[in-house]
C-alpha cells in the first residue's frame, strides 16, 4: 500500500469532515470591493451582506469608532462610514479610497482629473464615488439571520439620502434613532433586477432598482450577544488608506497599462459647433467668452472646468479654461496685494513655499480579500 493511502487510512475521519465542510460551503465570489476594506487589520472575519431576495429587512448596528473614522473621534459611538473611492485603478482595476474627498488630504487621482481634459467615458471611470459602509444584522431569510453580524457596503447615492429622509419623523421633525439597540427601528426596502448596463469591461450587467424604503418599530430589542459583538468591531479600522505616494505609483501603473489616449482623453473626434474635429485639425471658434454658459446642468462657466462629464467634448472648453485661469490669477493677485505688509507694520515671517502638505503614511495590506458585491 502506498504512502498516501497509509496516511489517508490514519486521517480518514478528518479528511471526510473537511471534504463534507468544503463541499457544502457556500460559494464566495471575489470582488474588488474589499480592495479598500481589509478585516484582517482588525482580526475579524465578517461576511459581506448580499441577498437577491426582493423583500429586504435589516437592523443597522452601533459600534465603537477607532482611529480611522472620517468624521468621528476615537471611542465615539458610530453607525456608518461614508468614504469616497476611485475605481479602475492599477492593473487589477481596484477601488481605492480618495483621501481628498474622504479626509480632505491631497489625492493624485483628483489632481489628474482636475488638470486634464478627459473624455466623458474616462472621466466617469476615474471620478470618485461615495460608498456607505455599516454593520448590520439582517433578517431577510432565517439562514441569513442566524449568521449574525454582516458588513454592508453599498453605493451612497442609492441608500444614504433615503435612510436620512426616512429617519426624519414627519410628525415633529425629530429624528428616529434607528441604530439604538433598545429603541431603534428595523429598515425595510425592496430590491428588483431591472434593465442592464455596460460595465467597465465592456460587457452587460443587470441593473438593480431599490424602492419602498421604510423604518418600522422592532418587535423586540436586539439581543445582547449581537450588541456586544458589534461593540468590539472598530469598523473604520478595516479601511485600507493608502499614502499619496502609493496612490500616485498605482495610478502611474494605470496610465502605463491603458495608454495615453485612454487616461488623458486625447480627443481625435471632439464635436464642436461646426461638426466633428479630426486629429490635428483646428476648429474655428464662433463662441464669445462674454456670452459663456456651461452646457452641463448646474455648471458654472469659467469655474467648473473638468468637473463634469460634459467637459471632455465641450465645444467651449478652451474659453472656459482660459476664463478660469484668468479669474484665478486675478484672485491670487488680489489676495497677494491685500496680504502684503506695509512699510510701517511688522515684517512678515518668511515661510517655505516648497513645504509639502501633510499626508497619511498608512500602508495598504496585501492579504487576500473576498466579498460579494452589491
Amino acid at each position: 500500500m502506498g504512502l498516501l493511502r497509509d496516511r489517508l487510512n490514519k486521517e480518514r475521519e478528518k479528511v471526510n469532515n473537511d471534504f463534507d465542510k468544503e463541499t457544502k460551503a457556500p460559494s464566495i465570489k471575489k470582488s474588488l470591493t474589499s480592495s479598500y476594506l481589509n478585516f484582517g487589520q482588525i482580526g475579524k472575519n465578517i461576511p459581506q451582506y448580499f441577498s437577491k431576495e426582493e423583500k429586504q429587512k435589516l437592523d443597522i448596528l452601533m459600534w465603537v469608532a477607532g482611529k480611522r473614522h472620517p468624521t468621528k473621534n476615537e471611542n465615539d459611538l458610530a453607525w456608518q462610514i461614508l468614504v469616497s473611492v476611485h475605481g479602475n485603478i492599477g492593473p487589477m482595476r481596484e477601488k481605492v479610497i480618495c483621501p481628498y474627498n474622504t479626509f480632505g488630504e491631497p489625492c493624485p487621482i483628483c489632481e489628474f482629473i482636475k488638470s486634464n481634459r478627459l473624455s466623458k467615458e474616462v472621466w466617469k471611470m476615474y471620478k470618485e464615488n461615495e460608498r456607505l459602509i455599516q454593520l448590520i444584522w439582517p433578517h431577510t431569510t432565517p439562514e441569513i439571520e442566524r449568521q449574525g453580524i454582516y458588513y454592508w457596503d453599498v453605493a451612497a447615492f442609492a441608500f444614504h439620502e433615503e435612510i436620512k429622509q426616512q429617519a426624519i419623523n414627519p410628525e415633529d421633525g425629530g429624528t428616529i434613532q434607528y441604530a439604538d439597540p433598545d429603541f431603534g427601528q428595523t429598515f425595510y426596502f425592496n430590491r428588483k433586477e431591472e434593465g442592464s448596463y455596460t460595465n467597465n469591461d465592456g460587457g452587460q450587467s443587470k441593473g438593480v432598482k431599490y424602492s419602498g424604503f421604510k423604518f418600522c418599530p422592532r418587535k423586540s430589542v436586539i439581543p445582547d450577544k449581537i450588541v456586544e459583538e458589534a461593540g468590539t468591531i472598530h469598523l473604520d479600522e478595516a479601511l485600507v488608506i493608502m499614502s499619496y505616494e502609493e496612490l500616485d505609483e498605482l495610478f502611474k501603473q494605470t496610465k502605463q497599462l491603458f495608454g495615453k489616449n485612454e487616461t488623458t482623453g486625447a480627443t481625435s473626434g471632439v464635436v464642436g459647433a461646426s461638426g466633428t474635429q479630426s486629429a490635428g485639425e483646428s476648429t474655428q471658434k464662433t463662441y464669445q467668452p462674454s456670452q459663456g454658459k456651461c452646457p452641463a446642468s448646474n455648471g458654472v462657466f469659467g469655474k467648473d472646468t473638468n468637473k463634469h462629464p460634459e467637459c471632455g467634448d465641450c465645444p467651449i472648453y478652451d474659453d472656459c479654461k482660459a476664463e478660469r485661469d484668468i479669474s484665478g490669477q486675478s484672485a491670487s493677485q488680489s489676495a497677494s496685494n491685500e496680504s502684503a505688509p506695509s512699510s510701517t507694520g511688522m515684517q512678515q515671517t518668511e515661510t517655505s513655499e516648497a513645504e509639502p502638505p501633510k499626508r497619511r503614511l498608512l500602508r495598504r495590506s496585501t492579504e487576500p480579500e473576498t466579498d460579494i458585491p452589491m
